[in-house]
């Protein structure tokens, strides 16, 4: 582990990959202007007090979960807006943070990656089918705009 990833472990009290131990300190460097890590750095470090304090049942600080969503994203070749939409798509469920807010923050690609991808926990069905079939329905509205929500 080099000394980037040592001080970033230390100020977050998480693991984190090299990649984005990475961005943050390039996002964080005056000298650069890297808007893409910036926007990264920004996602998470947003993600991170938003989730802070939360934990899931198996202990794990809650933040791990995006960590890992976004490594993913970017392992299979996304660009910065998914990467930040990554870290950012459980808050909409999860906090008091509106879609707009994100907009405002991040802009209105990634706004719109986030809501393609959130979940259907603050509406009330009749039936697992019903649903289901709303799921569906956002999935495909939410292709229809904008591809890299799949």
């Amino acid at each position: 582990m080099n000394a980037i990833a040592q001080k970033a472990r230390t100020k977050y009290n998480i693991p984190l990959p090299q990649w984005l131990a990475d961005c943050l300190e390039i996002a964080n460097d005056p000298k650069e202007d890297n808007e893409e890590a910036k926007l990264i750095a920004q996602a998470f470090e947003f993600a991170y007090q938003l989730h802070e304090g939360q934990y899931r049942r198996s202990g794990e600080p809650y933040i791990a979960h995006p960590v890992a969503v976004a490594g993913l994203i970017r392992d299979l070749g996304g660009g910065s807006a998914m990467i930040a939409a990554g870290f950012l798509h459980d808050i909409v469920e999860d906090t008091d943070i509106t879609c707009e807010e994100i907009e405002e923050k991040f802009g209105g690609s990634v706004r719109h990656l986030v809501e393609g991808v959130t979940k259907l926990s603050k509406f009330n069905f009749s039936s697992k089918t019903e649903r289901q079939a709303e799921n569906f329905r956002r999935m495909f509205l939410a292709m229809a705009k904008d591809i890299r929500v799949i």
